[in-house]
């Protein structure tokens, strides 16, 4: 991808870690397919069921983050999010930039399970948060 453009599910580099227990305090940086970083935090565990990151429910963790950083500041950008989950599937609550967009919810597809356009902030970046 280039930046502007959407990343497919297929282009997703979230899943390096395999079956892995996370610190949530630490930052992960990742380089999505459009050039963009994206920080994850908040996170405990990576499972390959997922194929990336997931927030435990047995942990005191109730949130985690995904910051994408290095937009043009006040600039609307499109967004797709994609939750895999071959087991374990549920529905969360999202937030962007600190503004609910429903729920969200995990499945077996590959296709987007949100999307939407929001501002890039002063510094930026958007943040998304994700509820358990």
């Amino acid at each position: 991808g280039k930046p502007g453009q959407l990343s497919a599910f297929s282009e997703n580099n979230f899943s390096d870690r395999d079956d892995s227990a996370l610190d949530p305090l630490s930052e992960y940086v990742y380089t999505l397919s459009n050039g963009y970083n994206c920080s994850l935090i908040g996170w405990t565990q990576t499972r390959r069921y997922a194929k990336g990151f997931v927030l435990s429910p047995f942990n005191d963790e109730k949130m985690a983050f995904a910051l994408v950083s290095g937009l043009v500041p006040h600039s609307l950008y499109s967004w797709k999010l994609y939750q895999y989950a071959s087991r374990y599937a549920g529905a969360n609550p999202l937030f962007v930039n600190g503004i609910p967009y429903g729920l969200t919810t995990s499945s077996m597809s590959q296709e987007a399970s949100k999307e939407g356009a929001t501002m890039a902030d002063s510094r930026g970046q958007i943040m998304f948060e994700f509820k358990r």
